[in-house]
């Protein structure tokens, strides 16, 4: 009886071991574990890329690139000429991670030189962006739509002049370009409203310029302009501030001041 009598307390005092060992890992693994990751924040960051001055008589074209990791949004250019004489006649998404610019230089007066940017989000999880585009033989406007249930983030144009407008319109890009490219988020991108705003167009040699800007919270993820008469104006920069999309146009020897409209397109990643 004694014999029996020890075994069950030796089987009691190791049970209790037993458990306090349990307590004592679980705490440590409670104050040492790591802890779990969060997701960060969108944040859109800007690669640019500068060419060579492009002379009097010919056409030049840049591209710049996202790193790896990030998703492209859209793309921009600014450039340099005597006179505000820039014509960009191609800006458009070549690539799912490409933007490229062509100007036309062949009358102006003298040298042009450009900056391309692109435009691209940090985010996890990936938007997975998709890009639709539409040719047209004759002249006229037309409007590229995304795919039904996905957001459109941006828009652009190429062709051999440069249009009167390439902007955003319902869940889709527009402009008289010979073609028009839409840029379209599938997941993970809550759209919002597209917000303008007007300038009036310089006398020659002169720029003006202003910004549309998204309400808080929301992230310019594309942007565009109009001029309300039809007539082209040489459009110095067309560009994203991350809160609003900013475009400088110059005057024109080819017709009185005019209005035109900026537009800006914001969403929001959640």
């Amino acid at each position: 009886m004694q014999g029996t009598h020890l075994k069950k307390n030796i089987s009691f005092a190791s049970y209790w071991l037993g458990i306090g060992v349990l307590v004592m890992g679980s705490l440590v693994l409670f104050f040492f574990a790591p802890a779990p990751a969060q997701a960060s924040a969108a944040t859109i960051v800007t690669h640019q890329v500068t060419g060579p001055q492009i002379p009097a008589g010919q056409k030049g074209t840049l591209t710049a690139s996202c790193d790896s990791g990030e998703q492209m949004l859209s793309g921009g250019f600014s450039g340099d000429a005597f006179e505000g004489a820039v014509k960009v006649v191609e800006s458009y998404p070549s690539a799912p991670d490409t933007w490229t610019v062509t100007v036309d230089n062949s009358i102006a007066p003298s040298w042009v030189q450009m900056t391309v940017s692109v435009y691209c989000l940090q985010a996890s999880p990936s938007i997975r962006t998709t890009i639709v585009h539409a040719t047209q033989t004759t002249t006229g406007t037309q409007t590229v739509a995304c795919p039904r249930g996905s957001v459109l983030l941006s828009g652009g144009y190429a062709g051999t002049v440069q249009p009167t407008l390439s902007k955003p319109v319902a869940n889709g890009w527009q402009s008289d370009a010979t073609t028009v490219y839409a840029v379209c988020a599938r997941r993970h991108t809550i759209a919002g409203a597209v917000a303008t705003v007007s300038l009036t167009t310089p006398p020659v040699e002169a720029e003006a310029g202003a910004t549309a800007t998204c309400a808080a919270n929301q992230l310019a993820t594309g942007g565009g302009f109009s001029v309300d008469s039809g007539s082209a104006r040489p459009i110095v920069s067309s560009q994203d501030t991350t809160t609003g999309w900013s475009v400088a146009v110059a005057g024109s020897p080819y017709g009185s001041p005019t209005t035109m409209s900026i537009s800006v397109v914001c969403n929001s990643f959640p």
